[in-house]
């Protein structure tokens, strides 16, 4: 079962059972993409550039939350 976020339509999952780089999947509208943790950086996908600047800047700020959640529901990979 995948942690779910959403921030202005924007749904974000991170996902057990899942390779390295630690990512986020983002999901809006039509547009899909995985978003490395550490970098912000798409390594797959597209979204809008307008909602990636925002997705960006909340992946910023809660960074370090975020790489204990998806290392947390990754261990395998440690």
């Amino acid at each position: 079962m995948p942690t779910l976020i959403i921030i202005e339509g924007v749904k974000i999952s991170i996902f057990p059972n899942e390779h390295n780089p630690p990512h986020l999947h983002v999901d809006f509208a039509e547009y899909s993409c995985l978003i490395e943790i550490s970098t912000l950086n798409v390594i797959k996908g597209e979204i809008p550039l307008k909602m990636y600047k925002k997705i960006q800047m909340w992946i910023a700020t809660n960074q370090t939350k975020l790489l204990e959640m998806f290392n947390e529901l990754n261990s395998n990979l440690r």
